[in-house]
């Protein structure tokens, strides 16, 4: 594996900071852990219905010395980051630089495949909070799911035989939608149902998608979700 060409240090240990929930978090979470990271796993709460007090954030928000404040954020040492991407992008680039892609057309693809991904994710999650229902939700996803799953064909990863740091947040987006769907997407797409089950016997990753205490399993969503949050149903 190449080394990291910067001097940065490798033993720091971050500060995640994001909601009690799987949401965009996890597949921060996933990364952190296959690189072999030890870092805090700071997790905001908010309170009970019918308010759903966000105060445990807000109140920390605009005095962590960030320029732009957002969760999920990344603190580690004198780096302060905010947006899921980015976040990603830092620790694939410190940690396991082979992960932002072998050469300059692979980064570029994964820079052109993210927007797909990260507007998926949108589509599913933000209905989630408004009333909407499972099918009404999942309407809208079948199209350019079967896009993505086409883009995929026989790959092992989303660009290939390599894994990269877009295929954590892909991984946690499959396993979500299958949630969404009643366990039919998986299924529907054998090609994505083989994906996922790769991607959780990655050897720096399997022992840890099997402990629920690093990787939760649920809730998917906040609180105040209609769907796949802690006052649904799974």
């Amino acid at each position: 594996m190449p080394k990291p060409a910067h001097n940065l240090n490798l033993k720091s240990k971050p500060t995640l900071g994001y909601w009690n929930i799987r949401g965009l978090g996890a597949p921060i979470r996933y990364m952190l852990l296959y690189c072999g990271v030890e870092f805090t796993d700071k997790m905001y709460r908010a309170g009970p219905p019918p308010e759903y007090d966000r105060s445990e954030w807000l109140d920390e928000k605009f005095n962590l010395g960030m320029p732009f404040p957002n969760l999920p954020y990344l603190h580690d040492e004198d780096v302060k980051l905010s947006e899921t991407a980015a976040i990603m992008k830092y620790i694939a680039g410190k940690w396991k630089p082979e992960l932002l892609g072998k050469d300059p057309a692979v980064m570029a693809e994964l820079e052109m495949l993210s927007n797909y991904v990260i507007q998926l994710k949108i589509t599913s999650t933000m209905p989630c909070y408004q009333g909407k229902s499972n099918q009404e939700i999942m309407e809208a996803v079948w199209a350019p799911l079967d896009q993505l799953k086409e883009y995929l064909g026989e790959k092992e990863f989303l660009t290939g035989k390599n894994v990269t740091w877009l295929d954590f947040y892909f991984f946690e987006l499959c396993m979500f939608l299958d949630f969404l769907s009643g366990k039919i997407v998986l299924e529907h797409y054998p090609t994505l149902g083989a994906y996922c089950d790769r991607f959780q016997k990655l050897s720096n990753f399997a022992e840890h998608w099997a402990d629920d205490a690093k990787t939760m399993k649920w809730p998917w969503n906040g609180d105040m979700a209609s769907i796949g949050g802690r006052g649904s149903e799974l």
